[in-house]
């Protein structure tokens, strides 16, 4: 391989490297709808709770969910380290949101609880979708 090869064929290499970062901010997209979704459902739970709104919710949740894990596993193409930064972002968003929920139990109605415990829960998601970006970013 002459020289004028090797530049052609880092050239190829390059441009499948910039494809796959740029096919691979999906995740980023898929955090961001995570963060509204889990603001949404903590805040409604929270300031609304009863059967039928924990029930609506629940399944609203249910169905918003299996969508994103539906759509997250037909991505031809995944962030570095998607798998730590993955179970980094639901372990957090796990602990705060539980924390939220079991802190919060006797504070069921009252929006100075369950306003910013919505918007903390949404805290990890959004990290994510700022890692994902970072790390899908063209390189300088």
């Amino acid at each position: 391989m002459d020289h004028a090869e090797a530049r052609a064929a880092l050239a190829v290499a390059d441009g499948v490297a910039d494809t796959a970062r740029r096919r691979a901010r999906w995740y980023a997209a898929w955090c961001a709808a995570y963060a509204v979704l889990t603001a949404a459902y903590t805040a409604g739970v929270g300031l609304a709770p009863g059967p039928l709104t924990i029930g609506a919710g629940s399944a609203a949740w249910a169905i918003a969910t299996a969508l994103l894990s539906a759509y997250a596993v037909r991505q031809p193409v995944a962030p570095r380290h998607y798998t730590r930064l993955h179970l980094t972002m639901i372990g957090t968003w796990a602990v705060l949101y539980a924390g939220v929920l079991v802190l919060g139990a006797d504070r069921f109605g009252d929006p100075a609880w369950w306003v910013p415990g919505a918007l903390l829960t949404a805290v990890p998601p959004l990290a994510g979708a700022v890692a994902a970006l970072r790390l899908t970013r063209a390189a300088a």
